[in-house]
């Protein structure tokens, strides 16, 4: 879950580099951001990683690419990485990891113009090659497909923060300190022309629920519509054709808006999406 404070970190950087050029050339160009490939997912630590190497591959790893045969398109080796990769475990966290890094773009629209999803398929049609279903993370691709249009609106959020240690997975992915990393992530959209304002959170505590107050009294001339939350209790719940159902957005009757303040619960490890409508 703390991946996306690393996108955000990674972003953050390539812009003030990009501004940096943009001064020393005296152009008035502006440079965007696409990130043609992103995804997160779990990576298993393999056996006996080699600390040291900066992130490095051994040069072996090089030689030994003629060797590894052609097998993307071997119909054994079914998708092995995503919904159908035979790790079904935590499907409601790398959803929610997913959609925490949309939301992270959505919050730098003015300079990220595109995003393109690692396994983007994969996310949105889960499969088995027999069988096609809707993974968890097909609802909040699919709701920001849907809602996050017109205007990006920068939240404010305020919320407890937790620190994640470094680590390595193996000698190409050693991964730095990440600290203050929040648990709450938001961003909100404003469609003036469809009249819609919406605001998208994610909850990333895996242990707590939060209690949320949105503060909407600048959108005077809009009624809030409905809560739709995304979460299980079951941290090895995974939809499947069997049980297509297993993970799905519903409507939270106990959310609440009066006077410009929303109320609501965020559920543990929750996707959740409040849409406003003009009056």
């Amino acid at each position: 879950m703390a991946g996306v404070k690393a996108y955000e970190n990674y972003i953050d950087t390539e812009i003030a580099l990009s501004d940096y050029i943009k001064t020393m050339l005296r152009t008035e160009k502006t440079m965007y951001i696409s990130l043609d490939e992103y995804g997160s997912m779990f990576r298993p630590q393999k056996d006996n990683p080699q600390f040291g190497m900066n992130g490095n591959l051994p040069i072996k790893t090089f030689f030994s690419f003629p060797d590894n045969g052609f097998r993307s398109q071997d119909p054994n080796v079914w998708l092995r990485f995503g919904p159908g990769s035979g790790r079904r475990s935590g499907e409601m966290a790398m959803a929610l990891a997913n959609a925490s890094t949309m939301l992270a773009m959505i919050r730098r629209a003015d300079r990220v113009k595109i995003g393109c999803a690692t396994g983007g398929l994969g996310m949105l049609a889960a499969s088995d090659k027999d069988h096609v279903w809707k993974g968890a993370a097909y609802y909040p691709m699919t709701e920001l497909i849907r809602y996050a249009k017109g205007k990006s609106i920068l939240p404010v959020v305020e919320c407890d923060t937790y620190n994640v240690p470094s680590y390595a997975v193996d000698d190409q992915n050693q991964y730095a300190d990440i600290n203050d990393v929040p648990y709450v992530t938001a961003a909100a959209a404003l469609n003036e022309e469809a009249g819609e304002f919406t605001v998208f959170v994610a909850n990333g505590d895996w242990e707590e629920e939060e209690e949320l107050t949105l503060d909407v009294k600048s959108f005077e001339g809009y009624r809030f519509v409905e809560h739709l939350t995304m979460y299980t209790d079951d941290f090895d719940a995974a939809n499947s054709y069997e049980d297509p159902d297993a993970i799905k957005p519903v409507v939270c009757e106990e959310t609440k808006c009066e006077d410009g303040k929303l109320t609501a619960t965020l559920k543990k490890l929750s996707w959740n999406m409040f849409r406003f409508e003009r009056i």
